[in-house]
């Protein structure tokens, strides 16, 4: 078969992929060429994942190499284990891309984020979601079998779930929406503007129960046997500061209690609220009435 280098290159490719190991002899004959063109073609390959074993050559796309350096090629790893966690639909459209990034996007990497999955129809009212917050045209929907029209301001992502942010234009109250519970969206193509006091709170914004109200300081006692896990993690606003004991006094900026509550009880009885006062009570009557449930 006659084919220009490029043709015969992709080839060679494809065919090295679909076989269990072929000959150099008989690839020679399938595309009647030289012995000497198709070492050379294979030794072009070999970037590419294809190596020799005994007579036979074969290909492993595993072995590919790219121009990226080590960290660039972690990142990636990483995204595709994101992109895998949210759903098949997702992942089948993210891996195109990724792969042609890296031809070795396959990671030593475990990644539990509990995410729920994206389908096709879900992927499609993201995109559209996106495009009305980027234009910051208004959006009219179907909700818990209630209309909607908002203004949409952020695609949020809390505890493994998407969440839409905007202006309820009934009433002017930030809402918060489930993503996919959103039906039959439609944009109104009427524009608005975004208060730069909203985009500023929304960087506080690390959990479902973040609002837009005036913010209040929490700061908390982190005991010394817990402490390391704080310096690890990485609390959206949070600063920390290390006391001679190795304790740990953290201070937070939160709109809503429930934004620091449930990360108190995961590290009682190492966790002690210094500031509000009012939040130690309501934990003090929380504990209290639950040992008496018990």
């Amino acid at each position: 078969m006659s084919q220009t280098k490029t043709a015969r290159l992709n080839a060679l490719y494809e065919r090295l992929k679909s076989a269990n190991g072929i000959s150099i002899k008989d690839l020679a004959a399938e595309f009647e060429v030289s012995a000497k063109t198709i070492q050379r073609d294979f030794k072009a390959l070999q970037r590419f994942g294809a190596y020799k074993s005994g007579r036979l050559l074969y290909l492993d796309e595993s072995l590919a190499k790219d121009e990226l350096a080590n960290d660039e090629r972690v990142v990636l790893g990483i995204l595709s284990k994101l992109a895998r966690a949210s759903g098949k639909g997702f992942y089948l459209k993210a891996k195109p891309l990724l792969t042609r990034l890296s031809q070795q996007i396959e990671q030593p990497i475990y990644i539990n984020t509990q995410s729920e999955s994206l389908d096709d129809s879900d992927l499609l009212n993201f995109d559209f979601i996106e495009k009305a917050i980027t234009k910051r045209v208004e959006l009219a929907f179907e909700y818990e079998s209630k209309a909607y029209q908002i203004k949409p301001f952020k695609l949020a992502y809390f505890g493994g779930f998407w969440y839409v942010l905007g202006f309820d234009k009934k009433d002017e109250l930030f809402k918060k929406f489930y993503f996919k519970a959103m039906k039959n969206l439609q944009s109104l193509e009427r524009s608005f503007a975004l208060d730069e006091r909203v985009e500023k709170r929304l960087k506080n914004a690390h959990s479902v129960w973040f609002n837009l109200d005036e913010p209040f300081l929490v700061r908390l006692l982190i005991d010394k046997e817990v402490s390391k896990y704080f310096k690890r993690r990485h609390l959206i606003g949070a600063t920390l500061y290390e006391q001679a004991d190795e304790s740990i006094v953290l201070e937070l900026e939160i709109s809503h209690e429930m934004q620091i509550k449930p990360l108190i009880y995961e590290y009682i009885p190492h966790i002690r609220v210094i500031e509000p006062a009012w939040l130690n009570e309501t934990l003090k009557k929380e504990l209290s009435d639950f040992a008496k449930s018990l």
